[in-house]
């Protein structure tokens, strides 16, 4: 039991639970057949319980008291404790002026120590200068002596000790001719060195030799003599070995591309170059990175002055478009260079070679770069000859219509290409900084491409219209027989190279957003990287030297970024003028045969004639009027225009079944249901044969009703034949999905109407507006009925 009193000091002690847990001891210990009851065990538990609770009480009071005994002594050793620390805090007090004391005296004391080490120096410098001054005269005395025995490196050494005094007593007056004595004691031991240091580098055996002579020379501070004698010395393998390359068969001797021999000059320069700091670092450790520098800088430098001449060969004919200074030359060349300056910008680390390695990179680079300054009027001379070399345009005034529209979108996807080859090349070439450049480029190029097919569609117009004039019928033109729907088909494909010339102009148009957008940012970690350093990249040196060229690459970004920016301005005025010339070539052509025949409408014999005489016996009866050959042929003409714009469907087919198998040989597949693709270009052709059913139909109308309009005098049987001839030509719009106009459908109502009733219809349909006004004055002047219409009015 008392092992279980522990428990009333846990935290959430249960007391339901603790007494439930007694019950149950004292079921398990009386058996459940036993007749102890409940209550006694409960009994003994309580009185357990307040035993110990009195226990407990008492040893709570013993506690209690021992500690209110124990309170004065604390009270006492708390009192004897806050003296000794105040006697403690005294003595500190006292320790720290000590101490401050003493810091003072010893303040002082150092500071005249340190006079007296000043002192000290001064006179120690004081008794060196005036033992140098009292060597150095003995030194230009002894020196000749020195000469006169050849010894050389002990001349060096004097003369190193030489400068050393001089640099201490040289403005003493008795020395200020010491200087150029000096000098021309150095002068004098150079050129004794000159002639054997320089044999012995063009040789490049001796190193013993070089590394002694040199260090003659570095004793007197002439590092500028070995730097000119060994870059005398061995630029000159490189000179040669470029006359080599272009003397040899694989030279470009005659204006011929650069590529044969240019990568196997660059690989064995960065190879030589590479060799001489290898040489260096063994035969002049610490020189080896100055010199290696130096080197570089001579023979880059003439490298570019001999590039720049051989770029400004003129080419062949045969060679121009790989011509030296031709794009696609600068591409090739920039490839090569950019390893060369890889190699360079290794030999030459850290900070300290910043503004030599900026200046070789440059130089390397030079060639390229002045092209690159120029690069719009490049481009367009290599766009030019790559557009000339491309498919022809058929002669519009001989080739049929298809011809004519298969050449048309052959010579224009060959254009898109090559302007999208140019967008590609561009960045590879400068990295974006003339995009702007070439967009201008792209314009006009593009621009003057559709003007020139717009040129072409105008002049098959003419040849199709050349029978306006009446009587002849020129070779060509349309309207006037049988055999015209195979030219009037070839007609309708211009709409499929109109569809697909406006796809591929937005696609030109993206691929140069997304080409700007793309160098933007890589133009700017660029510029920062060269302010910061000299990287061996073309870009990034382009720009630290140039940086109105990052302004204008972000000027075209800022701008490509506006919805309504467009980057074409030309070609896409160009293409709109290229829309209206087709659109109203296919009209024509789909109408000519309306305008032949209804061309002698307003001049028939038939609209004169008058219906019969009232007689005695009354009115004679009359008979519907049959319509008119014109108009039946008219009509039967557009009930087979579904069939002639099949043409659309048919040639998309091709154009899908083209593209399809561009895909299966790995190029973009085209079409889908409904639409088919047109050399990459989505078009609906069933939509687009629809629209123009509706357009044909329409300006049929329109020809008619202005045919109507012509008439001179209309008798009243002449206005029922012309009223059954229009309403014939209203149920041919009707079977073709079209709705009549109001003008034609006042003809079918009023042309053959008696004098009466056409004035009480006129009179009702001016009250109600039943009718077009316009052509019912018209058809009251035609019948003769105006006089007689005002006085009923």
């Amino acid at each position: 039991m008392s092992s279980t009193f522990s428990e009333f000091a846990e935290e959430g002690f249960d007391l339901k639970g603790w007494i439930n847990a007694r019950c149950g001891e004292a079921a398990a210990a009386t058996g459940s057949g036993s007749d102890e009851p409940l209550e006694r065990h409960l009994a003994e538990v309580e009185m357990r319980l307040q035993l110990t609770a009195e226990d407990i009480e008492a040893s709570l009071h013993d506690l209690s008291v021992q500690a209110m005994r124990r309170i004065p002594f604390a009270v006492q050793e708390i009192y004897r404790l806050q003296g000794d620390v105040q006697g403690m805090q005294d003595t500190l007090g006292g320790l720290a002026s000590g101490v401050k004391r003493d810091a003072s005296g010893a303040m002082e004391t150092v500071v005249h120590l340190q006079r007296l080490d000043d002192v000290k120096r001064n006179m120690d410098a004081a008794c060196s200068t005036l033992k140098e001054a009292t060597e150095l005269s003995g030194l230009f005395v002894k020196v000749e002596e020195v000469f006169g025995a050849g010894d050389l490196p002990r001349v060096a050494e004097m003369l190193s000790s030489m400068r050393r005094s001089l640099s201490l007593v040289g403005d003493v007056p008795e020395f200020r001719a010491g200087r150029e004595r000096l000098r021309a004691l150095e002068d004098r031991l150079q050129g004794m060195i000159e002639g054997g240091l320089a044999e012995a580098l063009s040789r490049g055996q001796d190193e013993a030799k070089v590394a002694s002579l040199c260090a003659l020379l570095l004793a007197v501070d002439r590092l500028s003599t070995v730097e000119a004698l060994y870059t005398a010395a061995r630029a000159g393998a490189a000179s040669a070995r470029w006359d080599e390359a272009r003397a040899g068969p694989g030279g470009a001797s005659g204006g011929q591309a650069l590529a044969p021999w240019l990568p196997g000059y660059l690989s064995w320069l960065a190879g030589f170059l590479e060799g001489e700091a290898a040489w260096l670092a063994r035969v002049l450790p610490p020189q080896a990175l100055h010199l290696t520098g130096a080197l570089a800088t001579v023979v880059v430098h003439a490298f570019a002055r001999n590039l720049k001449a051989a770029m400004a060969t003129p080419p062949t004919p045969a060679d121009r478009l790989e011509a030296p200074g031709g794009i696609v030359a600068l591409a090739s060349m920039l490839r090569e260079l950019s390893g060369l300056a890889s190699i360079l910008a290794a030999l030459l680390p850290g900070q300290e070679h910043v503004a030599r390695r900026r200046d070789v990179l440059t130089a390397l680079f030079s060639p390229v770069e002045e092209r690159v300054e120029g690069y719009g009027a490049l481009e367009a001379a290599q766009l030019g000859a790559e557009l000339l070399a491309g498919p022809r345009v058929a002669d519009p005034a001989s080739s049929p219509a298809d011809e004519l529209a298969s050449s048309l979108g052959a010579a224009c996807r060959h254009a898109f290409g090559v302007m999208h080859g140019a967008v590609g090349r561009c960045v590879s070439l400068t990295g974006g900084t003339e995009l702007r450049g070439l967009v201008r480029v792209l314009d006009t190029e593009l621009g003057a491409i559709l003007a020139r097919a717009n040129a072409a569609v105008s002049r098959l117009h003419a040849r199709h219209a050349g029978a306006a004039g009446g009587g002849a019928h020129p070779a060509g033109a349309l309207g006037h027989g049988d055999d015209d729907a195979e030219e009037v088909g070839g007609v309708l494909q211009l709409l499929l190279v109109h569809a697909e010339l406006s796809s591929s102009l937005n696609r030109l148009e993206g691929s140069v957003r997304a080409a700007v957008s793309q160098a933007a940012p890589k133009l700017d970690a660029a510029a920062a990287a060269g302010a910061a350093d000299a990287p061996p990249d073309a870009l990034a040196l382009r720009l630290s030297g140039h940086p109105e060229r990052l302004a204008r690459a972000q000027k075209l970004a800022a701008s490509l970024q506006e919805p309504r920016f467009i980057a074409l301005p030309g070609a896409t005025q160009a293409l709109e003028a290229l829309h209206a010339g087709v659109t109203s070539t296919v009209r024509d052509a789909l109408l000519a045969k309306v305008k032949v025949q209804l061309r002698p409408l307003p001049s028939m014999r038939e609209w004169a004639a008058e219906g019969p005489a009232p007689s005695a016996a009354g009115v004679l009866p009359s008979f519907n009027a049959y319509p008119l050959p014109y108009v039946t042929t008219i009509g039967e003409y557009l009930m087979t225009m579904p069939q002639q714009l099949e043409v659309l469907v048919e040639a998309g087919e091709s154009a899908a079944a083209a593209a399809a198998a561009a895909a299966a040989d790995g190029g973009a597949a085209g079409g889908g249901s409904g639409a088919v693709g047109v050399s990459g270009v989505d078009v609906d052709v069933e939509e687009l044969a629809a629209e123009w059913l509706d357009r044909v139909v329409s300006g049929a109308a329109t020809l008619v009703a202005g045919a109507v309009g012509s008439i001179p005098a209309l008798g009243q049987q002449g206005g029922a034949q012309l009223s059954a001839d229009v309403e014939y030509f209203c149920n041919v719009m009707a079977a073709l999905h079209s709705q009549p106009p109001a003008s034609l459908l006042t003809v079918q109502l009023f042309a053959g109407l008696p004098a009466e009733l056409f004035r009480q219809g006129a009179a009702q349909a001016a009250e109600d507006g039943g009718a077009d006004a316009a052509t019912l004055a018209a058809l009251t002047t035609m019948r003769g009925l105006g006089g007689a219409a005002a006085a009923h009015k």
